[in-house]
């Protein structure tokens, strides 16, 4: 490893130097709008991990002129640094993750320069304020252009596809104040949200008072939860960081509401871990089995949709995230923990005589002081500010199989992207659409970390590949001139 991040940074620059990787010059042709405002090659939405990566790919690929908005300031994307109640990943720190296995940019290379291998050594799973420091890294030394504290509310695609047109992101500000960015393509690498929103299920705690109910993606008073009785809603891993979190606070007792019973089995653990075939060949006997996730996340998309759904229907049938005997060993004080697997709730009522919040499941009543819901993201791709004038339009997994099978609900509100990550319309007019790609996908959505090295480089490639489609007239003008 390196003595220091600024001995690897300067390693990292001098290998990427010769690739011009830092030049603010691109291949795409340059142009502006009628204003004579620019128009960049790519916008990203989202300065997440998975949106990190996606710029530093395009940027190997010799398209830089890519800006990332992030709603969060630079540096503290998304969950990470805000409602992520968990002290570390959930994937081994083994995984590559944004650095698409460039190892000049993995976690371990820049961990063991800044701190030491020893240390590295010492934990399984990234602890989460190194996952923030590394990811600061990652964008500071491959100089990503992040508008910070911007939020995109709004998308046109009228005159994308055409000659010399583009698309159009309506922006505002943290401070106040809109603005317009124009570009030739556009990803949305908006993270868990990307096919909806955080909020609760539909009217499952109207009329409760405020003080009562908290998101688990909303900032939690806990110190008010001291001595208090609390029911979290949602049996996922955020379910049970809140959980965890709550009796640090002091509640006198914290019960975990679950919906399914548990599954026996990680599926996507299981499936990293990998299918011994020593017994089958005895000569690979000592030898660590394939990682089968690893292929899922690769060539998944490229399956006959009959055979995608079959896989995601099992893959999805305890729910995204379920809980089960190898996470919940992981729980801290989850033995303190009451855990009502196979309960879902059927309503929740509040006594204003008692100050009790009533959750009704099956046959019985609960009587709780606070409830914190871990549902997970409200779906409809409507709640998302930047596709809320194209959601009508896009093609969804629900629309895609109508009549024809039930869809899993974990993906009915997906939308149904192409094998390159575009979106596609629902009545076949295009215009534009297929100009903006989406990591909105379920797989990538749930897996996360491990999915980034598929993803990314793909939708960079025919990102790269569009554009230079586009732009052939410009590069036989040039070599015509040279011809001169």
């Amino acid at each position: 490893m390196f003595e220091s991040v600024s001995v690897l940074d300067e390693r990292i620059r001098e290998e990427l130097d010769e690739h011009r990787f830092y030049s603010r010059q691109s291949w795409v042709p340059p142009t502006v709008t009628a204003d004579g405002d620019p128009v960049h090659d790519v916008v990203v939405v989202g300065a997440g991990q998975s949106g990190l990566a996606l710029a530093a790919q395009l940027k190997l690929r010799g398209v830089r002129r890519v800006v990332v908005v992030d709603r969060q300031p630079v540096d503290e994307p998304g969950p990470w640094s805000t409602f992520a109640r968990m002290p570390q990943l959930r994937t081994p720190k083994s995984i590559p993750g944004p650095d698409c296995g460039y190892p000049l940019l993995r976690f371990k290379t820049w961990f063991c320069s800044a701190y030491s291998a020893q240390e590295y050594a010492r934990f399984e799973f990234i602890p989460l304020p190194l996952w923030r420091d590394y990811l600061a890294w990652f964008r500071r030394v491959l100089d990503i252009d992040v508008i910070g504290g911007t939020e995109v509310v709004g998308l046109r695609t009228a005159g994308a596809g055409q000659p010399g047109g583009h698309l159009e992101l309506d922006t505002v500000a943290a401070g106040g104040g809109g603005g317009r960015l124009s570009a030739r393509k556009v990803c949305l690498a908006t993270g868990m949200t990307g096919a909806g929103r955080w909020a609760p299920p539909d009217g499952l705690v109207d009329g409760l008072p405020a003080h009562t109910v908290t998101g688990a993606w909303e900032p939690v008073d806990w110190p008010s939860m001291r001595d208090t009785e609390v029911a979290v809603i949602g049996a996922g891993a955020t379910g049970f960081d809140n959980a965890v979190r709550a009796l640090e606070a002091g509640c006198r007792s914290v019960t975990v509401f679950a919906r399914r019973p548990f599954p026996k089995k990680d599926l996507y653990f299981e499936m990293w871990r990998g299918r011994d075939d020593s017994g089958v060949r005895p000569d690979e006997a000592g030898h660590p089995p394939a990682d089968l996730l690893d292929a899922l996340l690769a060539y998944h998309r490229l399956l006959p949709d009959r055979d995608r759904l079959r896989l995601l229907d099992r893959l999805f049938a305890h729910g995204r995230s379920p809980a089960n005997p190898d996470y919940l060993a992981r729980v801290r004080d989850v033995e303190r923990i009451r855990i009502l697997e196979g309960c879902p709730v059927d309503g929740v009522d509040y006594d204003a005589t008692a100050g009790k919040v009533l959750i009704r499941s099956g046959d019985r009543t609960h009587a709780v002081d606070r409830i914190v819901l871990a549902t997970g993201p409200q779906p409809g791709l409507h709640h998302r500010p930047e596709l809320a004038s194209l959601a009508d339009r896009v093609l969804t997994w629900g629309d895609h199989t109508a009549g024809a099978r039930t869809t899993p609900p974990e993906l009915a509100a997906y939308p149904k992207l192409t094998t390159h990550y575009q979106l596609r319309a629902k009545d076949g007019d295009d215009a534009g659409l297929s100009d903006v790609y989406s990591l909105a996908d379920l797989v990538h959505a749930t897996v996360g970390l491990q999915s980034i090295q598929h993803v990314a480089p793909v939708v960079a490639d025919h990102i790269a590949a569009q554009l230079y489609r586009d732009h052939l007239p410009d590069t036989l003008a040039f070599v015509e001139r040279l011809d001169d």
